[in-house]
C-alpha cells in the first residue's frame, strides 16, 4: 500500500480504538527497493513510560514478516512502533492509529496491520553497543584492566565517558593520561554516593573515600587504567562505519522480549521469581526496598525491608522451597521473604563490615543447602566464605587466600556455587582466583590462580558439576571439570570487549547463557562445541548482572542495572525455541 493511501486512511481511522482480550499487530519489514528484512527486531512500547510499563519485541522472518501478539489488547493512541537493526534508520517509533485494520471480516478490530520501511546507512555510530568503541583497544593487560575495573559498574564508555573523553581530543598522551587519573580518582570518591537512600557512606571523612586500600581499585590500577584509556579510546564519537557482532543471531521469529519499566531514580540491580509465587521481584538498591512486578497486568507493588536503617538490596534468588533471598550492601543484612505471604526474615549474623554479596548457588540457579542445612556466602568486605544455618542461626566463616599486598576489598571475593555432593562450594574473586572450600571438612581445597583484570565473576555450575566461570576483562568463559580436576577450555566471546559479568547454566536446554555489561546482547553457548548465538537487546546500555529463570515456562530473566543515567528494566526473554516443560526443575 503506498504511503498516499496510508495518508487518506489516518483521516479515516484517526478515531479507531481497539480493545479486545488479545490483540495482534504484524506486517512486512523492507527496505528502499521493498526487498523483505530478515532479523530485525520490532517493539511495541508505550508513548506514556510509567513503572511497570511494558514494552515488547519480536524479530522479522526471513521473508520480512513480524507478529506482535497483546494479550490484554492495546489502545492505538498509547503505543508506539519502531524497527531497528545495525546498519539501517528509520522515522521516530510511528503511533498505532497510524496503521491499517485488516480488511472486513479478516478479524476485524483486534488486529492491525503495520508495514515499515528501513533505509541503509554507512554511519552506524548511534547504534552501535560501547563495545564497538573498544575496537582499537590492544588486546593486553592494561585493556583488560580498564574493562575489569570500569565496566563492573557501568558500559565501557557509556555517554559520560564518551563526552569526557572528546574534551581530551586536543590534549597530548601524557595529559590525557593525567585527565583520565583525575576521573578515575574523583570516580573512587563518587562510590560513597551511591549507596542506598539514609547511607551512612556519604558521611564517611574524606580521608576513607579517598582512601584505595578501601577501594575496588588500587594506585597500581588506577595508574594502568587511566593509560590504557589515554592510549585507545576514541575522541571523536560522531561517525563509525563498522562494527561486526561476531555471532549469529539466535532468534526466531518467536521469539519475544518483554521490558518492564523500573523506577528511573532507583537501582533495580537483579530479579528472581519464586514457584510459590506469580510475580517477578526486583531489587531495588536505592530505595531499600523490593519491586513486585505482574507481569500480566503490569501492576507494580513496594516491599519496603523492614529495618530502619540503609539496607540496600544487592543480590536476589529464589531457593527450591520458593523462598526469596536478598543480600545487601549496608548494615550486613541477609534477607529472606515468603513471597506468599510477603514476611520478613532478617538475618544479622555474620558481624559488622561482612558485606555479604553473593549466595552459594546449584545447577538451577537457585540457593542451595547443604547437608547440614546452611546456606553459604561471599563475606566480600572480609574476602571469606560465610556458612548460617537459617533455623538455628548458628554461622561459620573462614577466610580465603589472599593475593599478596591487597586488601580484603580489592580481592573482592564474589560469585559461589556449590557442586552436586553438596560439600564443596566454588568461589570466584574479582581481583585474585577460584577456590573450592569443603563446608563438611571446613577447609579449603583448591586454588586457581589468575592474571590481575581477568576479573572472575558470576560463577555457574552443571549438574555433572563443570564449573563456568566468566573473566570479565579478558571476555572469557573458563570451563573447569571440578570432578577430574582439570581445565576444559577457555572460550573466548564473539565480541572481544563484550565485558562477561554472569553466566547461568540452563538445566532443560543444557546450555550456557552468557550475561554481558558492555555489548547490549545475551549470548546462548553450546558446552560441547563451544558455539555461540546472540540474542541482541531493545536498550542501548543494557547492563546485565545476571540471568534467572522462570521455572514453569523456561523464559530468561534479567534486569538492566548499570549505575548512573541508564536504561532500568527487568526484562523476561522468550528465546522462541518451543520448550514446553512439563514440571519444575528437580531439587
Amino acid at each position: 500500500m503506498s504511503l498516499l493511501i496510508k495518508s487518506l486512511a489516518l483521516l479515516v481511522l484517526a478515531g479507531s480504538t481497539f480493545s479486545a482480550q488479545s490483540a495482534e499487530i504484524s506486517g512486512v519489514i523492507t527496505d528502499t527497493n521493498d526487498q523483505p528484512l530478515a532479523g530485525v527486531m520490532v517493539t511495541l512500547s508505550p508513548t506514556n513510560v510509567v513503572v511497570g510499563a511494558r514494552s515488547t519485541s519480536v524479530f522479522s522472518d526471513a521473508d520480512g514478516r513480524y507478529h506482535i501478539t497483546e494479550p490484554g489488547g492495546f489502545d492505538p493512541d498509547a503505543l508506539q512502533l519502531s524497527a531497528k537493526m545495525l546498519g539501517y534508520t528509520t522515522a521516530k517509533p510511528a503511533l498505532l492509529r497510524q496503521f491499517i485494520p485488516p480488511a472486513a471480516g479478516s478479524g476485524g478490530a483486534q488486529a492491525l496491520v503495520a508495514n515499515l520501511s528501513l533505509k541503509s546507512t554507512d554511519n552506524i555510530a548511534t547504534q552501535v553497543p560501547a563495545s564497538a568503541w573498544m575496537q582499537g583497544f590492544t588486546d593486553d593487560a592494561d585493556s583488560r584492566h580498564a574493562l575489569w575495573i570500569c565496566a563492573g559498574c557501568h558500559q565501557l564508555p557509556d555517554p559520560k565517558m564518551q563526552r569526557f573523553a572528546e574534551l581530551t581530543a586536543a590534549s597530548s598522551q601524557p595529559e590525557r593520561e593525567e585527565a583520565w587519573r583525575a576521573m578515575i580518582q574523583y570516580m573512587r570518591i563518587k562510590t560513597y554516593d551511591l549507596g542506598p537512600e539514609n547511607s551512612a557512606w556519604p558521611e564517611f571523612p574524606m580521608e576513607i573515600k579517598t582512601n584505595p586500600d578501601y577501594s575496588g581499585y588500587d594506585l597500581e590500577d588506577e595508574k594502568i587504567i587511566a593509560r590504557s584509556l589515554a592510549r585507545h579510546l576514541p575522541t571523536d564519537y560522531s561517525r563509525l562505519n563498522e562494527y561486526h557482532p561476531g555471532a549469529p543471531l539466535g532468534v526466531t521469529p518467536e521469539t519475544v522480549i518483554r521490558e518492564y519499566q523500573m523506577p528511573l531514580d532507583g537501582f533495580t540491580r537483579e530479579v528472581a521469581l519464586s514457584q510459590r509465587s506469580p510475580y517477578a521481584w526486583g531489587a531495588d538498591l536505592i530505595h531499600n526496598q523490593l519491586i513486585r512486578l505482574d507481569p500480566e497486568t503490569q501492576a507494580v507493588k513496594y516491599l519496603k525491608v523492614p529495618y530502619e536503617k540503609a539496607s540496600g538490596p544487592h543480590t536476589i534468588v529464589d531457593d527450591n522451597r520458593g523462598n526469596i533471598w536478598v543480600t545487601s550492601i549496608e548494615n550486613d543484612l541477609l534477607m529472606r521473604v515468603d513471597p506468599e505471604t510477603e514476611e520478613w526474615t532478617l538475618f544479622q549474623d555474620f558481624g559488622a563490615g561482612a558485606l555479604i554479596h553473593d549466595l552459594a548457588m546449584d545447577s538451577n540457579y537457585q540457593v542451595a543447602y547443604d547437608r547440614k542445612g546452611r546456606v553459604w556466602a561471599t563475606l566480600i568486605g572480609m574476602n571469606k566464605v560465610g556458612g548460617i544455618n537459617p533455623e538455628t542461626r548458628e554461622t561459620l566463616q573462614f577466610e580465603a587466600p589472599q593475593p599478596e599486598g591487597k586488601t580484603a576489598i580489592h580481592t573482592a571475593i564474589y560469585g559461589l556455587v556449590m557442586d552436586s555432593s553438596k560439600t564443596r562450594i566454588w568461589y570466584a574473586q574479582l581481583g585474585g582466583g577460584v577456590g573450592a572450600f569443603n563446608v563438611e571438612t571446613l577447609e579449603f581445597e583448591e586454588h586457581l590462580e589468575f592474571e590481575m583484570g581477568e576479573g572472575p565473576r558470576r560463577l555457574a555450575i552443571d549438574e555433572n558439576d563443570r564449573l563456568y566461570v566468566p573473566l570479565m576483562g579478558s571476555s572469557e568463559v573458563f570451563i573447569y571439570d571440578t570432578r577430574l580436576k582439570k581445565e576444559v577450555a577457555r572460550v573466548k566471546l564473539p565480541d572481544r570487549w563484550a565485558a562477561t559479568y554472569n553466566v547461568s547454566w540452563d538445566s532443560w536446554r543444557k546450555c550456557l547463557w552468557v550475561g554481558t555489561t558492555n555489548a547490549d546482547v545475551i549470548y546462548r553457548m553450546d558446552p560441547e562445541t563451544y558455539a555461540f548465538t546472540r540474542y541482541p537487546l531493545p536498550q542501548q546500555g543494557a547492563f546485565l548482572r545476571q540471568i534467572t529463570f522462570d521455572r514453569s515456562t523456561g523464559n530468561l530473566w534479567t534486569a538492566y542495572s548499570a549505575t548512573g543515567v541508564a536504561p532500568q528494566a527487568l526484562v523476561e526473554i522468550d528465546p522462541g525455541d518451543g520448550l514446553q516443560l512439563t514440571g519444575r526443575v528437580s531439587e
